[in-house]
């Protein structure tokens, strides 16, 4: 009988934190959207961001955010985010394929 309780239980909280794991993936997709109107594919001299290092861009971005790294507008964008958005925008545009 507690066999039965626990498999249900198990299966429930996996699919759980699947949808959460999908819904922070999403977070960071519209996080990085605001990143992709500079630093689109093509025509632009600013970096592509798409498939960049993880730590390479989290790095830069917590540098232009602390002040470290000079710029002009990204040092004023990067003072909105947090570690963890920071952490999720960077592992986004890490897996992500380049848009043309």
């Amino acid at each position: 009988m507690k066999r039965r309780m626990i498999v249900p239980a198990t299966t429930f909280v996996a699919m759980l934190a699947g949808s959460v794991t999908a819904a922070d993936d999403n977070q960071a997709r519209d996080w990085a959207a605001g990143c992709q109107s500079c630093h689109f594919a093509g025509g632009t001299p600013l970096p592509k961001l798409h498939g960049q290092p993880r730590d390479q861009l989290v790095g830069k971005l917590r540098a232009f955010r602390d002040g470290t790294q000079p710029g002009t507008v990204m040092p004023q964008l990067a003072k909105g985010y947090t570690d963890a958005q920071i952490e999720a925008i960077a592992d986004w545009f890490s897996r992500a394929k380049v848009s043309q």
